[in-house]
């Protein structure tokens, strides 16, 4: 016998009205139901969750390797500049070394060429008929600013007279060099008084000449 979907409907009603036990297993299976579909949300969810969890720890992991590579890196930088540190400090030592050899060297050759230069002032002086007894460095302010000059002292000629000489010793000069030290003997005439001026050199330019005509400075070739 054949039952109609209205007709089944209406007796699962009925039952439902009238039978207690028949409404208590129903509603158990529907909410049995609600349950397995929530969890399948959940379990759907759950697998997302860890699909996100193993891409983030995938990149965690690249991370990892990448901190890695960059901490071996700064590791080779540090042990890098530790050896350059230790390169500068010996060249730093060396160059000290070379300094105070050069320092050495300079002051020896300062010495031959200021020898030579007081030599050739005094043959010159001699010609000129005058004998100088002391010729000593004198310091002067020119515009604010300390200069020498390298030999300072007085000569006398045969008669007994007097003169100031103020004499600069040069390895090279040239215009510039001439009006450098008009300037500065002129200051020092202002204490010292008027005198002699010349300049010791020995490389002697073309516009040396000129200068020293002009500012009244004799040029001794040493």
């Amino acid at each position: 016998m054949t039952v109609s979907l209205d007709e089944l409907k209406h007796k699962i009603l009925e039952l439902l009205r009238r039978d207690e036990e028949f409404r208590y297993a129903v509603a158990g299976l529907l909410g049995l139901e609600e349950i397995l579909r929530r969890l399948g949300e959940h379990d759907r969810k759950f697998n997302e969750i860890l699909s996100v969890l193993k891409s983030h720890g995938e990149m965690l992991k690249i991370h990892g390797e990448r901190l890695q590579e960059h901490d071996r890196k700064f590791n080779e930088v540090i042990t890098e500049i530790r050896e350059l540190r230790r390169d500068f400090s010996t060249l730093s030592r060396d160059f000290s070394i070379m300094r105070r050899e050069l320092s050495g060297l300079a002051s020896t050759v300062g010495a031959i060429s200021e020898g030579g230069a007081r030599r050739a002032l005094r043959e010159w002086l001699r010609e000129k008929g005058l004998k100088a007894d002391r010729l000593k460095p004198v310091t002067v302010v020119v515009e604010g600013e300390e200069r020498e000059i390298n030999f300072y002292g007085e000569a006398v000629d045969m008669e007994g007279r007097k003169t100031t000489i103020y004499a600069e010793a040069k390895s090279t000069i040239r215009a510039r060099e001439v009006f450098e030290f008009a300037k500065t003997s002129k200051e020092a005439e202002k204490t010292y008084g008027r005198g002699i001026k010349a300049i010791i050199a020995y490389r002697i330019y073309e516009d040396a000449y000129k200068a020293a005509e002009e500012e009244e400075i004799n040029i001794i070739e040493a």
